[in-house]
């Protein structure tokens, strides 16, 4: 199939696409909240956003959920955004 939403949802039903749609839901979470809070550089929140849309995008038109390279870098990224809730912010002074 060329839609890995489809894939997805045809190998793994519902509640595998609920648990995925929730991945990706606190992933960008975790970026809203680093972003208004300052906890990680800019750049480092926009590369995050930026992969996190690319994946999104281009999983409509080809699965690329079994790709090696493609699979390092979803994990990257969600790796990313989900120690960014361990980062704390320094006290001046």
């Amino acid at each position: 199939m060329h839609n890995a939403y489809i894939t997805i949802l045809a190998q793994l039903g519902l509640v595998g696409a609920i648990m995925l749609a929730l991945i990706l839901l606190f992933v960008l979470r975790q970026m809203i909240i680093a972003y208004r809070h300052n906890l990680l550089p800019k750049d480092i929140i926009a590369a995050t956003v930026s992969v996190l849309l690319i994946f999104l995008f281009s999983n409509v038109t080809q699965s690329r959920f079994t790709i090696l390279d493609f699979q390092f870098l979803a994990v990257l990224t969600l790796a990313v955004g989900y120690t960014s809730r361990y980062v704390k912010k320094e006290k001046p002074g």
